[in-house]
């Protein structure tokens, strides 16, 4: 929509992120499928904002699909990083706990904790947890 990325648009004319997501999966076709939407505020229901979101689903729809945005591939970490993982979720509420701030501040468990297993993954380290043996 015209104006969505201006630094100028009002906060009630901005679709959060969730809600375009909803509308990306239901893809409304009319005024009234629009209804199903959760969170689509009331002026994008009906009227003049309603017929222009509409319009502008129906226009990105008539593109090729070469042109859409792509997904980006998620790095599937391998099962055995997955209790490791949870080890750094809970150091991480530990740490942050202790220091009386938000976990997110410092991490976000699936996004930074997982770009830390990565690096381990692909530097070759396996995950030991305690109780684990060291010895192969």
């Amino acid at each position: 929509m015209e104006g969505a990325g201006s630094a100028r648009a009002p906060r009630l004319y901005i679709i959060r992120d969730e809600v375009i997501s909803e509308l990306a999966r239901q893809l409304p076709k009319n005024m009234k499928d629009l209804e199903n939407i959760r969170g689509l505020p009331e002026k994008y229901r009906n009227g003049k904002y309603a017929q222009l979101l509409l319009d502008t689903i129906q226009a990105a729809l008539e593109r090729p699909k070469s042109t859409w945005p792509k997904k980006e591939e998620k790095n599937i970490l391998p099962p055995e990083f997955g209790p490791a993982l949870e080890m750094l979720k809970m150091l991480l509420k530990i740490q942050a706990t202790e220091f009386g701030i938000v976990p997110r501040l410092i991490a976000t468990p699936q996004a930074s904790l997982e770009a830390a297993a990565e690096v381990a993954r692909d530097a070759g380290v396996t995950p030991v947890l305690l109780g684990d043996s060291l010895e192969g």
